[in-house]
């Protein structure tokens, strides 16, 4: 039985034009079955399993995290980004904490503004494409844009 089990990948949509730590950690409890008020801090032990629609455990300690943040939610998103991909963690209005662990990978996925957008008049924005510089990345081209280069 060499089966590998598919590493369970949580999509958390952002949706604007605010978005907050409350409405993150909210999806992130719902994605990972999580009950509202149970205890995030303690996440190794309460992530040991969690129940798909067939009733199978599946581990979600280990998985992919996958953040979509569209354009219209850059001046809100700053803070939370940095929480999450420097500090490793995040708190909600209650004070509950999500830890980040060493087994999960975060993506994030992000329709850059262009170079003409009113967004990088904001300061929120520039300190989100900063942040973004020093992290890990790979740029998506489109077929034209990639036929362009070559």
């Amino acid at each position: 039985s060499d089966k590998k089990s598919a590493i369970p990948i949580i999509t958390v949509p952002l949706h604007g034009p605010v978005v907050t730590s409350d409405e993150i950690l909210s999806i992130l409890q719902e994605q990972t079955g999580l009950k509202q008020g149970s205890s995030i801090s303690n996440m190794q032990q309460d992530l040991k399993t969690n129940y798909n629609d067939q009733n199978m455990a599946k581990d979600v300690s280990s998985s992919i995290i996958h953040l979509d943040v569209p354009q219209k939610v850059l001046r809100s998103i700053d803070d939370l980004l940095f929480s999450l991909l420097i500090l490793k963690g995040l708190s909600n209005s209650s004070g509950q904490i999500w830890r980040c662990l060493p087994t999960q990978l975060y993506a994030i996925e992000i329709t850059l503004p262009l170079d003409n957008s009113y967004l990088l008049n904001y300061p929120e924005v520039q300190r989100v494409l900063t942040l973004l510089q020093v992290l890990p990345s790979v740029k998506c081209v489109g077929p034209y844009d990639s036929a362009a280069e070559s």
